[in-house]
């Protein structure tokens, strides 16, 4: 949401990004905590306050009648299927490589809003790396539902008296206290091991006594976290919440403060901000902005323009290059204000071509490609990508009867019983061709892609940059909905480079679920092993360590240091999973095994980087 802020001062040197080569290693994901660089977006529960859908494709279609929306989702989400909505969310949220979310709280927030989500990122495999946060928009969850409960509208006409302590149940017992009930602490984004709340707003436009009682009210949610949950939260304010109430200044009461954008034109106008406080750097920025209600006069000024994408991709390069500790993205799926992320419709309900002048967006994936850009996995050795969210689609014809299911245009697609669930291309035809832009890919990788067919003598192949590659032989799976993996072989790309990809179905009959990358073999040389939260150091650590890996047959690799003391090799099982990760497991433990402080370094993912 649009806001002036009264940030803290802008600091940090840029980090210099590093571009993975050959191999990313990674066990089962660790519980990730609020590490240097982690990455989220807001974004909206799939219902209001009262509990009216607010993100089915036909509330946003009539929306956007009287008010302008830009992006509308390529998802054409039927009315009342919360778990659906959640479920592809999350898929675009893991497509971005997003570490958390931050779920706006507006009020007799509604449980099966948090369990949705939480099923949704289980279901995916992602509850173990995409975490979850409350950011509590105050002016609706406080004022709104207040005003709202007393008879004067769902609205602001009466600021919320934070001096008074019976209307702190709009606080807790109507908001705050739901989500913890409903998002377990495994599955809660933390800072310093302390689970994360966020406090929109201090503006006296929506909080009337906030001098003098805005820390009472801090206080009072720390005491019932501590009580109810057994945790001490981390808490986070708007600059304008401590700079309306200085006693929230004071140690102990506020943990951090965010910034926000300024969309209002002037002196204050930035697209991007960081601040500092107690230690901890955080930062916000847009991909856009625009508010949607053409009635509304800010409609007019506030206004970002994206920019094809320049404006998102310099936001994250002043914060997440400002080693911000946490950097949020607004929003998502924030239609009303047009900042949307989401994997954007370019066909119209008709099938017309939508282009950046109707959407301002260059293709459907664009955002969710600059946001993996710019985060702590930006060439993800497993990248997948879902059949059925391509950024363009030849040769296809939809299912009789089901025009429009899942996007629009005439495409085939259906839900899929594989694992993980979501959509599938079904029934392929000959010449039928899916592609994606801007693909990251680097050094030597396998393509595998999800096939099922109850034909036999199958064929597809790739194309990539224009390159048509050899035919990959589809053996019959024995069935439409039975699903094998085929691996169409080993593709080797330049460092740090992004490519258009498209998958074409020779024959007919494949459906397709999704295409993925798995990682070649390691050769025997010198690296730099860096692994997500920093770099592996030997025992006795420094910085800069090299490592020599050397193939023992069977899977076996021996690592150990050679600029340290020449101690004797580790012994690591390396093993290549379905999904297209890796296992690395210790055959035994001897000097110079590497080590990351605070970690176990048998379930963690690596980057070998080659070095000389």
């Amino acid at each position: 949401m649009g806001k002036a802020n009264d940030g803290e001062d802008m600091t940090g040197n840029m980090i210099k990004r590093l571009a993975t080569l050959c191999v990313l290693l990674a066990v089962l994901a660790t519980t990730p905590g609020a590490y240097a660089g982690a990455l989220g977006a807001d974004v909206n529960a799939d219902v209001d306050a009262f509990g009216h859908g607010q993100m089915d494709m036909g509330g946003l279609l009539a929306f956007s009648q009287k008010n302008t929306v830009y992006a509308l989702p390529m998802y054409n989400l039927p009315p009342g299927d919360h778990a659906r909505y959640w479920d592809n969310m999350v898929e675009q949220y893991g497509s971005a490589q997003i570490d958390f979310v931050a779920v706006w709280l507006k009020g007799n927030n509604q449980p099966a809003t948090f369990a949705n989500l939480v099923a949704a990122l289980d279901g995916r495999g992602l509850g173990g790396r995409i975490k979850v946060m409350p950011f509590d928009d105050n002016p609706a969850s406080w004022t709104a539902l207040w005003n709202s409960e007393h008879g004067d509208g769902y609205g602001y006409k009466v600021p919320f008296d934070v001096a008074d302590p019976a209307h702190w149940a709009f606080v807790w017992d109507k908001n705050l206290k739901a989500f913890f009930q409903n998002v377990p602490d495994s599955h809660r984004y933390k800072i310093q091991g302390r689970p994360v709340y966020m406090i929109w707003s201090g503006a006296p436009a929506f909080l009337s006594n906030l001098s003098g009682n805005g820390s009472k009210l801090l206080d009072y949610v720390r005491r019932q976290c501590r009580s109810t949950f057994g945790f001490n939260p981390y808490i986070i304010v708007s600059g304008d919440w401590v700079k309306n109430d200085p006693s929230s200044a004071a140690p102990g009461v506020v943990d951090a403060v965010y910034p926000w954008f300024t969309p209002v034109p002037g002196p204050v106008y930035s697209t991007w901000n960081v601040s500092a406080r107690g230690g901890i750097t955080l930062g916000a920025c847009i991909p856009q902005f625009r508010i949607s209600n053409d009635a509304d006069p800010n409609s007019l000024t506030w206004i970002v323009d994206p920019k094809h994408g320049q404006t998102l991709a310099d936001g994250l390069d002043g914060t997440v290059g400002a080693s911000s500790a946490a950097t949020f993205i607004e929003g998502f799926d924030d239609y009303w204000e047009n900042t949307t992320l989401w994997r954007a419709r370019n066909l119209d309900q008709d099938g017309r071509a939508l282009g950046y002048a109707q959407t301002y967006y260059d293709y459907p994936n664009q955002r969710i490609n600059l946001v993996r850009r710019h985060s702590n996995n930006a060439f993800p050795v497993n990248l997948k990508e879902e059949a059925e969210g391509c950024d363009s689609f030849s040769g296809a014809l939809a299912l009789p009867g089901r025009p429009d299911f899942y996007r629009n245009g005439p495409i085939a697609i259906e839900d899929t019983t594989d694992r993980y669930g979501g959509y599938d291309v079904c029934h392929g035809q000959a010449g039928e061709t899916l592609q994606w832009q801007e693909v990251p890919l680097e050094g030597t990788l396998h393509l595998l892609v999800r096939v099922a067919t109850a034909s036999t003598g199958g064929k597809m192949h790739f194309v990539i940059d224009g390159v048509k590659h050899r035919p990959v032989n589809v053996p019959k799976t024995g069935g439409a909905q039975t699903w094998a993996t085929v691996d169409a072989g080993a593709y080797t790309f330049a460092c740090d480079s992004y490519h258009t990809v498209a998958l074409v179905s020779d024959t007919p009959g494949i459906s397709v679920n999704w295409w993925q990358t798995r990682t070649a073999a390691l050769a025997d040389g010198l690296y730099r092993i860096v692994a997500r939260q920093g770099e592996a150091a030997p025992d006795a650590g420094f910085s800069g360590q090299k490592w020599r890996l050397r193939a023992l047959g069977g899977g076996r690799y021996a690592i150990h240091t050679v600029n340290q003391d020449g101690a004797a090799p580790a012994q690591w099982t390396i093993t290549p999973r379905p999904d297209g990760f890796c296992s690395l497991l210790t055959v035994g433990t001897r000097a110079g095994t590497p080590t990351l402080a605070g970690t176990d370094a048998r379930r963690r993912e690596w980057s070998f980087i080659p070095t000389r």
